[in-house]
Protein backbone atom coordinates (compact mmCIF):
# COMPACT_ATOMS: atom_id res chain seq x y z
CA UNK A 1 0.00 0.00 0.00
CA UNK A 2 1.33 3.41 -0.95
CA UNK A 3 1.17 5.74 2.05
CA UNK A 4 2.40 9.32 1.84
CA UNK A 5 4.64 10.51 4.70
CA UNK A 6 2.96 12.77 7.28
CA UNK A 7 2.86 16.51 6.57
CA UNK A 8 3.36 15.88 2.87
CA UNK A 9 0.72 16.62 0.28
CA UNK A 10 -1.00 13.58 -1.10
CA UNK A 11 0.51 12.39 -4.33
CA UNK A 12 -1.79 12.72 -7.31
CA UNK A 13 -3.21 9.43 -8.45
CA UNK A 14 -4.33 8.71 -11.95
CA UNK A 15 -8.05 7.98 -12.14
CA UNK A 16 -8.99 4.45 -13.10
CA UNK A 17 -10.23 4.24 -16.65
CA UNK A 18 -12.95 1.59 -16.51
CA UNK A 19 -13.09 1.36 -20.29
CA UNK A 20 -9.57 -0.07 -20.40
CA UNK A 21 -9.33 -1.63 -16.95
CA UNK A 22 -11.82 -4.35 -17.78
CA UNK A 23 -11.37 -4.45 -21.52
CA UNK A 24 -11.15 -7.92 -22.99
CA UNK A 25 -9.53 -8.72 -26.28
CA UNK A 26 -12.05 -9.55 -29.00
CA UNK A 27 -10.29 -12.91 -29.51
CA UNK A 28 -10.84 -13.64 -25.84
CA UNK A 29 -14.49 -12.69 -26.10
CA UNK A 30 -14.84 -14.89 -29.16
CA UNK A 31 -13.72 -18.12 -27.52
CA UNK A 32 -15.61 -17.36 -24.32
CA UNK A 33 -18.84 -16.76 -26.24
CA UNK A 34 -18.37 -19.93 -28.30
CA UNK A 35 -17.77 -21.93 -25.11
CA UNK A 36 -20.86 -20.44 -23.46
CA UNK A 37 -23.04 -21.19 -26.50
CA UNK A 38 -21.86 -24.81 -26.56
CA UNK A 39 -22.33 -25.36 -22.84
CA UNK A 40 -25.85 -23.95 -22.55
CA UNK A 41 -27.32 -25.65 -25.64
CA UNK A 42 -29.70 -28.40 -24.53
CA UNK A 43 -30.66 -29.86 -27.91
CA UNK A 44 -28.29 -32.61 -28.95
CA UNK A 45 -28.66 -31.86 -32.66
CA UNK A 46 -27.51 -28.28 -32.12
CA UNK A 47 -25.02 -28.97 -29.32
CA UNK A 48 -22.69 -31.14 -31.37
CA UNK A 49 -21.82 -28.50 -34.00
CA UNK A 50 -21.54 -25.81 -31.30
CA UNK A 51 -19.12 -27.97 -29.31
CA UNK A 52 -17.00 -28.63 -32.41
CA UNK A 53 -17.03 -24.92 -33.26
CA UNK A 54 -16.01 -23.95 -29.72
CA UNK A 55 -13.18 -26.50 -29.73
CA UNK A 56 -11.85 -25.03 -32.96
CA UNK A 57 -12.04 -21.45 -31.68
CA UNK A 58 -10.35 -22.38 -28.38
CA UNK A 59 -7.57 -24.19 -30.26
CA UNK A 60 -7.08 -21.19 -32.54
CA UNK A 61 -6.89 -18.82 -29.58
CA UNK A 62 -4.24 -21.01 -27.94
CA UNK A 63 -2.25 -20.87 -31.18
CA UNK A 64 -2.59 -17.05 -31.27
CA UNK A 65 -1.26 -16.70 -27.74
CA UNK A 66 2.04 -18.21 -28.89
CA UNK A 67 2.63 -14.99 -30.84
CA UNK A 68 0.90 -12.42 -28.61
CA UNK A 69 0.16 -11.75 -24.97
CA UNK A 70 -2.90 -13.33 -23.36
CA UNK A 71 -5.82 -10.95 -22.84
CA UNK A 72 -5.63 -11.55 -19.08
CA UNK A 73 -3.20 -13.47 -16.83
CA UNK A 74 -5.12 -16.75 -16.51
CA UNK A 75 -6.35 -16.96 -20.10
CA UNK A 76 -4.08 -19.88 -21.03
CA UNK A 77 -5.25 -21.86 -18.01
CA UNK A 78 -8.88 -21.02 -18.83
CA UNK A 79 -8.37 -22.16 -22.43
CA UNK A 80 -6.84 -25.45 -21.31
CA UNK A 81 -9.71 -26.02 -18.88
CA UNK A 82 -12.15 -25.24 -21.66
CA UNK A 83 -10.53 -27.83 -23.89
CA UNK A 84 -10.99 -30.49 -21.22
CA UNK A 85 -14.58 -29.49 -20.51
CA UNK A 86 -15.50 -29.44 -24.21
CA UNK A 87 -13.95 -32.88 -24.66
CA UNK A 88 -16.03 -34.23 -21.77
CA UNK A 89 -19.12 -32.55 -23.14
CA UNK A 90 -18.48 -34.03 -26.58
CA UNK A 91 -18.19 -37.51 -25.07
CA UNK A 92 -21.55 -37.07 -23.34
CA UNK A 93 -23.30 -35.73 -26.43
CA UNK A 94 -21.77 -38.46 -28.53
CA UNK A 95 -22.78 -41.35 -26.29
CA UNK A 96 -25.56 -43.72 -27.31
CA UNK A 97 -28.09 -42.25 -24.90
CA UNK A 98 -27.09 -38.70 -25.82
CA UNK A 99 -27.20 -37.51 -22.23
CA UNK A 100 -25.56 -34.28 -21.23
CA UNK A 101 -23.49 -33.99 -18.06
CA UNK A 102 -26.41 -32.39 -16.25
CA UNK A 103 -29.06 -34.99 -17.31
Amino acid sequence: MNVDPPNQPASPRKPLNLDTAFAVNSSSESWQRALFDAVVETRRSKALPLICRARSIVDCRLAEIVFEEPSYPSEVLDLRSSQIYLELLLECVGNERGEFLWD
